[in-house]
């Protein structure tokens, strides 16, 4: 598999109650970029209620992922979303 970067684009409410556009990258591995956009969509659609749009799809250049068993971190609970942290891919020193 490939890991790809995908944004979102959507309303969000806010804590304070005010609705805003943002968007959001989320990490999603797939053979090809439709393939990562349409499992993105897929994946997304439960937890965003209204529109929402893919802004962007490009291929992540990471040397490793981790994958997250908390379902906190620090005691500050977070979304199936977010369980997945990511490492730079180290760069090469040319001679």
């Amino acid at each position: 598999m490939i890991w790809f970067e995908c944004k979102i684009s959507y309303e969000k409410i806010m804590e304070n109650g005010v609705q805003r556009k943002v968007t959001e990258p989320y990490l999603v591995d797939a053979l090809s970029h439709a393939e990562a956009e349409a499992r993105i969509i897929e994946e997304i659609q439960p937890y965003i209620s209204g529109e929402f749009t893919v802004t962007s799809v490009r291929r992540a250049k990471y040397a490793e992922i981790f994958q997250v068993m908390s379902q906190t971190i620090g005691g500050v609970p977070i979304s199936p979303l977010s369980l997945w942290m990511k490492s730079p891919v180290p760069k090469e020193k040319r001679t």
